[in-house]
């Protein structure tokens, strides 16, 4: 029996399909490492986590490309179990320093995390895999290459047939004018591995001495060639230090949103911090408008109140707009530019872009979150995530990476006028029962609800805490990763309301990587009737 919610889920794997067999069909992810520009690619290393969006034993297999697109070696396909986290690990599965890309072949759609990580440096960076491909990718956010940040990006090309194409960059400068565009590659293979650090391997021609780039787009000269890619920061001179450098890295491809919604952990939070610990992060956005017209962005934060606001209410939500011109890319640091007067404690914080005039229409945008650690060299980047009913992630165990997973809803007080003019209004506050459920495989250990509220954030699961919940647990086999499922228990899912936003947080060494969990909103699948039919 299928639902219609897996057919939802294989739509949101945004993998490429082709058929392979007559009665088969095999999903198709990209994967070019990361790379940045004062750390070689040889001294990272490299883990692919991927989980199936179904039910049942499935096949993966993993071809390696080296970067003019020839296979480096080509794995077996394995058979896994049902509900298992597959991984291919550069340190054991690479045959080759020329590696520099993976096509992962699998027989159900899948949703995975690429990670990036330097023992020398002490780094860490997460990467969503599975973007939606296209033949062209924006670049969202280009430094200044004379401050202190750099960046690289590294592009596979693929197509379904054997195809070559030429590979062109462009940019917009600082006053929103197109700079020069550049032939990157000429008649680039298929599978072939592309690596551009701009002021360094990428000329910004056209420049003038006091203008900078400041967002680009990688395009293929033929709609049938797609691009897959990562894109690397580096922060240098951290804290004054020449020595000490620090990166993040976050996906290419599909990722401009009208809406999109970040949750914080609460600096009270007694698991993620001790009297030692630095004082929070500062979080900065990098905003990005492609079109050619302006767009309205309406920012809109929940904080907690605090002791200095005595009978004021224990949150609330404050809004701030600005006017996004035509191509124009802008920095918001909040509490700065972004809440300035701001004083209590971030909970959540949305955007909403849309076209301005009488008949305004959303207009999607690119929002970079960018987390940087106050008094320690940590960073980490990812995108504003999605709001739904349901969230399906997954914690490793056997890796020495600490993992916390946030969660928060889009709860909201609101007030009810009073029915006759000498009574007061009454104030209603929403909050979402969530359930959650914790598998070892397809076998659940844990199935607890949770109450949310426009002031709460569910910081409670970690890796550290999981070990200690299976621990107490007579599971046969050593248990390497958790599979986590979350989701409101309205009766009905596709309700307006109680919608879920969530993110993790990962800490190694002296870094920290950020990257979001799956979110969607699954539809209301079969009916009794139905499901007998079929």
């Amino acid at each position: 029996m299928k639902s219609t919610l897996i057919k939802l889920m294989m739509c949101l794997a945004a993998a490429g399909l082709t058929a392979f067999a007559q009665d088969s069909v095999d999903y198709r992810y990209h994967v070019p490492f990361p790379s940045t520009k004062n750390v070689a690619t040889r001294d990272w290393q490299y883990l692919l986590e991927m989980v199936p969006l179904e039910d049942g034993a499935f096949r993966v297999q993993v071809f390696q490309y080296d970067i003019q697109g020839n296979v480096v070696n080509n794995a077996a396909a394995t058979e896994q179990a049902s509900g298992t986290v597959y991984r291919w690990d550069s340190n054991t599965d690479s045959q080759s320093l020329r590696l520099r890309s993976l096509e992962i072949v699998s027989s159900l759609p899948m949703s995975g995390v690429f990670w990036m990580w330097n023992d020398v440096h002490g780094q860490v960076n997460a990467m969503r895999v599975a973007s939606a491909e296209s033949s062209s990718t924006v670049i969202p956010y280009l430094p200044d290459i004379s401050e202190d940040e750099t960046t690289t990006f590294s592009v596979l090309g693929t197509s379904a047939q054997p195809l070559q194409a030429d590979i062109s960059f462009s940019f917009y400068n600082v006053d929103r004018s197109l700079g020069t565009t550049s032939l990157v590659r000429q008649a680039w293979p298929r599978n072939g591995y592309l690596v551009l650090t701009p002021g360094r391997t990428l000329s910004l021609d056209g420049l003038e001495e006091d203008a900078s780039a400041t967002w680009g787009r990688l395009s293929a000269g033929s709609a049938d060639y797609l691009l897959a890619g990562f894109q690397t920061l580096t922060q240098e001179n951290v804290f004054g230090d020449r020595g000490l450098s620090q990166t993040s890295a976050f996906e290419l491809g599909d990722t401009a949103k009208s809406d999109g919604y970040l949750v914080f952990e609460g600096l009270s939070d007694s698991l993620l911090f001790d009297e030692s610990a630095p004082a929070g992060y500062n979080d900065r956005f990098e905003v990005t408008n492609t079109h050619g017209q302006d767009v309205e962005i309406v920012f809109e934060l929940v904080v907690l109140g605090t002791p200095a606001e005595e009978g004021a209410s224990a949150w609330r939500e404050i809004e701030q707009k600005y006017v996004l011109k035509p191509f124009e890319q802008r920095r918001f640091d909040l509490g700065i530019d972004l809440f300035a007067e701001n004083t209590g404690s971030p909970v959540r914080l949305s955007y909403h872009a849309s076209s301005i005039g009488e008949e305004a229409a959303p207009m999607p945008v690119h929002v970079l979150h960018i987390q940087e650690g106050l008094g320690e060299a940590k960073m980490g980047a990812h995108y504003f995530s999605d709001a739904g009913k349901e969230i399906a992630t997954w914690i490793s165990l056997d890796r020495d990476f600490d993992t916390y997973l946030h969660v928060g809803s889009l709860d909201r007080e609101y007030e009810i006028p009073p029915e006759q003019p000498n009574l007061e209004p009454v104030f209603v506050r929403e909050e979402t029962e969530i359930r959650v459920q914790l598998f070892h495989r397809d076998k659940m250990f844990f199935n607890q609800l949770f109450a949310l509220g426009p002031d709460k954030v569910l910081s409670v699961f970690n890796s550290t805490q999981l070990r200690e919940l299976i621990g107490e647990k007579p599971f046969s086999a050593e248990v390497d990763a958790i599979r986590v499922r979350i989701f409101t228990t309205d009766e009905n899912p596709n309700s307006a309301g109680n919608l879920l936003i969530a993110k993790m947080v990962t800490f190694w060494e002296n870094d920290l990587a950020l990257v979001n969990p799956m979110i969607f909103t699954p539809d209301l699948g079969l009916t009794a009737d139905e499901e007998s039919a079929e």
